[in-house]
């Protein structure tokens, strides 16, 4: 969430900067989604190079990590 919002802040205050590198990295990560799912179709392809099922997926297993990485350093107690 923390992610989104300075991203959101940064197109609102016009402040945000687009490197060639991210960029790059950005257009494999999706051709390779792409690529993964050709043979399912054309729809497929362009739902999975949309990236609308990963980032929610992605911001989920964030919020995990984090949950998780402040448990540690806090020392909670371990329960299921």
């Amino acid at each position: 969430m923390i992610y989104l919002s300075t991203l959101a802040y940064g197109v609102v205050e016009d402040s945000l900067h687009m490197y060639a590198i991210w960029l790059a990295v950005t257009t494999v990560y999706i051709l390779e989604r792409a690529i993964t799912v050709a043979k399912r179709g054309f729809k497929q392809v362009l739902l999975a190079a949309s990236l609308i099922i990963e980032m929610p997926y992605d911001i989920c297993l964030q919020a995990v990590h984090s949950y998780a990485i402040a448990t540690a350093l806090l020392r909670t107690r371990k329960s299921w």
